[in-house]
């Protein structure tokens, strides 16, 4: 009896333990394609850099949708790009983690991965008041004890089925890679929003390739079916944070108070008595001219003067401003000291 009674107790312990939970927790779910047909979920790793917003500009422009995995310090720094991704929040696209500086997690131990995946998500609290449960490891790179650490955390790790390979920089070939991946049914697509020749050249050229097709580009939560409650921990539920309300004109400022009414002549109807006006009065009846003071009108009715809109960022050209294919090695305008790490090395689709 007693044995069993501490048998009880070391597993009522167990339960009870942090430890043991996150132990429990199934390894996270590599997701490599959509389920809802007639969508593609177009994706791009490795920012946000100076070249985002044109992405975004398009997008918008086509009423397209995409998922953005970032990374803290890479090519940019994601406090550099805040109010890039705040408006890709506000856009509706969706933010995903690619760690926080880009290392391959394959060579990571566990409490490593832990540190790059919590670094980038205290900087996503920060700025979108959120962090992501989706998440791709650079270089498509991972093991079994990632999965597992990934898992307790909360994550979902997103594959893709076509890849541009538009870090090659040869954007002909990267056209041809995302066409022949479509024709074969691929649906989650990888591209970089960091390179010059990406944004100006492929980027149009895949949104007018998946149109003619009559397909849409929608975000990798939308294309599994998962509804948006899940794409992030904390904060708001809504991957679009609230529009910012329509400022209502203050009421015009009471209508202006009516002016003090000219003071009816001086004879007071108090003595409706005396038919007889009293010929002595009659010498004081200019003082209700007093100019009336003009009632202060308020300038404009108490609008705003400034609606206080958020700016919409400058649009970038999303025509190419130079000739689109071979300029590319030499698109990052302000290279961070350290390399950027990209997808440069090692990097192969797991089947």
């Amino acid at each position: 009896m007693a044995s069993r009674l501490i048998v009880l107790a070391l597993a009522a312990a167990a339960a009870a333990s942090p430890v043991s939970r996150i132990q429990r927790r199934q390894a996270a779910s590599v997701i490599a394609s959509c389920t809802k047909p007639g969508v593609v979920a177009l994706t791009f790793d490795d920012g946000p850099f100076d070249y985002t917003e044109s992405v975004l500009d398009q997008f918008a422009a086509a009423g397209f949708k995409a998922t953005f995995f970032v990374n803290g310090d890479n090519f940019g720094n994601i406090y550099d790009h805040a109010s890039t991704v705040q408006r890709a929040v506000a856009e509706g696209h969706q933010i995903g983690s690619h760690t926080w500086s880009h290392p391959d997690i394959a060579t990571l131990s566990s409490s490593a991965l832990e540190e790059q995946m919590s670094k980038l998500d205290d900087a996503l609290a920060d700025i979108i008041g959120k962090t992501p449960t989706y998440m791709r490891p650079p270089f498509f790179s991972w093991n079994s004890q990632n999965l597992a650490t990934l898992g307790a955390l909360g994550y979902k790790v997103i594959h893709a089925d076509v890849d541009t390979l538009d870090w090659q920089f040869d954007y002909p070939a990267s056209i041809a890679n995302f066409n022949n991946g479509i024709d074969a049914g691929g649906s989650i697509v990888l591209a970089h929003d960091v390179h010059a020749g990406t944004v100006n050249t492929l980027v149009p050229a895949m949104i007018a390739s998946l149109k003619a097709r009559g397909l849409k580009s929608v975000t990798v939560g939308e294309c599994i079916g998962d509804a948006p409650v899940n794409w992030y921990k904390g904060g708001s539920t809504d991957p679009e944070p609230e529009p910012t309300p329509t400022p209502t004109p203050s009421e015009p400022s009471e209508p202006t108070p009516t002016p003090t009414e000219p003071s009816e002549p001086t004879s007071t109807p108090d003595e409706p008595s005396e038919p007889t006006p009293t010929p002595s009065k009659p010498t004081e009846p200019e003082e209700p001219y007093e100019p009336t003071p003009t009632p202060s009108k308020p300038t404009e009715p108490g609008y705003p003067e400034e609606s206080n809109y958020p700016e919409e960022p400058t649009p970038t050209s999303s025509t190419p401003t130079e000739p689109g294919y071979p300029e590319e090695p030499t698109p990052t305008p302000t290279k961070p000291s350290k390399p950027p790490h990209s997808c440069y090395k090692k990097r192969q689709l797991k089947q």
